[in-house]
C-alpha cells in the first residue's frame, strides 16, 4: 500500500492529496484494528509511510488524531499497543514543538498504562525517541519518564529500560549522564532480576563509552571489570549467564580503553589478563580480533610490556583464536619498535609454508605489502620477499591472487638508494615466470604485470620506465601464446593499459590489441575491449 500511495501521488501530483486521504487512509484505519496481528503491523507501517508523504498540516489533521484515539482506547489493549508502536516512528516527522503539542501526552499516558506489555513497548522505544527529539526535550521529558519506568514492578519493563539507556545517555548533558543516569544504571546493575542485571552488565561497556574520559569514574570502570566472573574481586563460581557477560566484557573492553585512554590502562589490565586466559575460546577469540585496536591505543611501550604475551598465546591457540590476530598482524607489529618486530619474522615464514590452513596464508598474503614497510628494505628483501614468492606459487588460487596484489607496495618500498640491485633481482624472478615452459607460470607472470598495470594507471607504486622496459615487451610477446588462458590474461592487461594515454601511443601495443580482438577464443577477444569483472 505505501508504494501504491506513493505512485498515485507521483502520477496525480499534489492536488491528489485529498483523494489520497479519502482513498487510502480509511482502509489503513480499519486495518489498524484488524484481529490479525500481522495485518495490524502492516497497517502500522503503512500509516507511517503515508504520514511521510504528507505535509505538516495534513499530518496534524489526519494522522495524529488516529494515534491519539488508539492511545486513549481504554477498552482495547491491542489499540494502545499499536499506539505505543506508532509513536516512535511518528516522532521523527515532527518538530520539537509539535511533539509536545500532539504526542507527548500520549507518550506519558502510555508509559503509565496498566498493562505491562504497553509499558514495555514504550520503554523499549525511549532510546529511539531520544535520538529523534534531541537533548533538550530528552532532558525535560524522557528522563523523568525513564526514571519512573526503570523502577517498574515488572522485570521485562526494567530490562527494556536498560536496552534504551545507551541511546538516552548519548542525548543528555554530561551532568545528567554522570548523575541521574549513572545512578539509575547502578541500580539496574543491582536489580533483583537476573535478566535485568544481565542486560545491564552486557550494555555497561556501551554505556561507559558514552562518557568523555574525565566523566568516567574509577568506580564505574570497576563495575565494568567486575563483569568478568574470574575477576580479582569476584570469587563466585561463574554461571552460563556470567560467561555471556564476560564475553560482553571482552567485546567492549577496547571501546572502554578508547574512552578512558592509555593513561588508565592499569584499571583494565588485570581483567584483560584474566580474559586472555579464559577457558572459553569465544572470549579469547573476541580479544584476539581486537588486539590490534588495543595496541594502537596503548602505543609501543605498553604494547611491548602487556600485549606480547597475549599475542604469543593467541598465535599458538586454536584456529578460531589464531585467525583473529593474523588478520591484523601488520597493525600490531606496526606499533612495536623496530628491534622487536624482528622476533616475528620466523613466525611469518612458518605460516607461509603451513599447508594445514590456507586461510592463514591468505590473511598473511593480504598484508605482505604493509608488512614489508615495517622493516628496512634490506630486511624486507631478505625475509618478506621470499614469503611473497612462496605465496605466488601457493596451491590455493585466493592466496595467489592476494599475494599478486601486494607486489606493487613491496617494489615501492624497495625503491630506495642502495636497493636497485635487489629490485633488479625481483624483476628478474618475475620475468622468469613469463619465460617458463609452464603455462601456469606464464599466467602468473601476466597476472603480476596486470596488478602493476593497475598501479601504473592509478599513478602508484611503479614508474612508467620500469614497466615499459622491463615487463611490457614480454607481455606483448605472450599475446600470441599458444595457450588461450595466457592470452586471456594478456588481453585484460592490454585493455587496462588502453586506459593509460601514454601507452596508447606505443605502436606495438595497438597491434597486439587489434590481434587479440580477432582471437579465435571468444573470451580473449571479448576482454581485449571490455573491462574484466571478476566473480565475487
Amino acid at each position: 500500500m505505501p508504494l501504491l500511495a506513493s505512485s498515485f501521488l507521483e502520477l496525480a501530483g499534489h492536488r491528489a492529496i485529498e483523494d489520497l486521504l479519502v482513498t487510502f487512509l480509511p482502509v489503513i484505519k480499519r486495518l489498524l484494528i484488524d484481529e490479525n496481528a500481522q495485518v495490524r503491523l502492516s497497517a502500522n507501517n503503512s500509516l507511517i509511510s503515508l504520514a511521510g508523504l504528507l505535509d505538516g498540516p495534513n499530518r496534524e489533521v489526519h494522522i495524529f488524531p488516529i494515534i491519539n484515539k488508539l492511545a486513549n482506547d481504554e477498552a482495547n489493549e491491542d489499540n494502545r499497543i499499536a499506539a505505543a508502536e506508532l509513536l516512535p516512528k511518528t516522532i521523527p516527522l515532527l518538530s520539537p514543538e509539535h511533539f509536545q503539542m500532539f504526542l507527548l501526552a500520549d507518550l506519558m499516558k502510555l508509559s503509565k498504562d496498566s498493562h505491562f506489555e504497553i509499558r514495555k513497548s514504550v520503554a523499549s522505544h525511549l532510546g529511539i525517541i531520544s535520538r529523534a527529539i534531541g537533548t533538550e526535550d530528552t532532558m525535560q521529558f524522557l528522563v523523568p519518564i525513564f526514571q519512573l519506568m526503570s523502577t517498574d514492578e515488572i522485570w521485562s519493563v526494567r530490562k527494556a529500560c536498560v536496552e534504551s539507556l545507551v541511546d538516552i545517555a548519548a542525548n543528555v548533558t554530561p551532568e545528567c549522564r554522570s548523575n541521574e543516569l549513572l545512578s539509575l544504571y547502578l541500580n539496574l546493575l543491582n536489580d533483583e532480576s537476573r535478566w535485568v542485571k544481565s542486560a545491564a552488565c552486557q550494555n555497561l561497556g556501551q554505556f561507559v563509552a558514552c562518557f568523555p574520559t574525565n566523566e568516567v569514574s574509577p568506580n564505574l570502570v570497576r563495575w565494568f571489570t567486575d563483569l568478568s566472573p574470574n575477576s580479582v574481586s569476584n570469587s563466585t563460581p561463574p554461571t552460563f549467564a556470567d560467561s555471556e557477560t564476560a564475553l560482553m566484557c571482552a567485546f567492549h573492553l577496547p571501546g572502554i580503553l578508547v574512552t578512558i585512554g592509555k593513561e588508565r590502562w592499569e584499571e583494565l589490565h588485570p581483567t584483560f589478563k584474566v580474559l586472555c586466559e579464559d577457558l572459553q575460546f569465544k572470549i579469547r577469540r573476541t580479544l584476539a580480533y581486537s588486539l590490534h585496536e588495543i595496541a594502537k591505543v596503548l602505543g609501543p611501550e605498553l604494547t611491548e610490556r602487556d600485549l606480547l604475551r597475549p599475542l604469543e598465546l593467541f598465535l599458538n591457540d586454536m584456529v578460531q583464536v589464531k585467525e583473529g590476530v593474523l588478520k591484523h598482524i601488520h597493525v600490531i607489529l606496526s606499533v612495536l619498535r623496530h628491534e622487536r618486530r624482528s622476533f616475528f619474522l620466523p613466525i611469518l615464514q612458518e605460516i607461509s609454508i603451513d599447508i594445514s590452513n590456507w586461510r592463514f596464508r591468505r590473511y598473511l598474503a593480504k598484508q605482505i605489502g604493509g608488512l614489508s614497510t615495517l622493516y628496512p628494505p634490506e630486511i624486507a628483501y631478505e625475509h618478506i620477499v621470499p614469503v611473497l614468492f612462496i605465496f605466488f606459487k601457493d596451491v590455493v588460487n585466493s592466496v595467489r591472487d592476494a599475494a599478486i596484489k601486494q607486489i606493487g607496495p613491496v617494489l615501492k618500498h624497495l625503491d630506495t638508494p642502495g636497493t636497485s640491485a635487489k629490485r633488479d633481482e625481483i624483476f628478474k624472478a618475475i620475468i622468469e615466470f613469463g619465460e617458463s615452459r609452464s603455462c601456469y607460470d606464464r599466467q602468473l607472470f601476466v597476472k603480476i604485470v596486470d596488478a602493476l598495470a593497475e598501479d601504473l594507471v592509478n599513478g602508484r607504486n611503479i614508474e612508467k620506465g620500469s614497466f615499459e622496459t622491463r615487463l611490457l615487451p614480454l607481455v606483448l610477446h605472450l599475446s600470441s601464446d599458444r595457450v588461450a588462458n595466457v592470452r586471456l590474461v594478456v588481453s585484460r592487461v592490454l585493455y587496462r593499459l588502453s586506459l593509460f594515454e601514454h601507452t596508447l601511443k606505443m605502436k606495438d601495443v595497438g597491434v597486439c590489441v587489434q590481434r587479440l580482438r580477432q582471437d579465435s577464443d571468444a573470451d580473449v577477444a571479448y576482454y581485449s575491449c571490455h573491462p574484466y569483472q571478476p566473480v565475487s
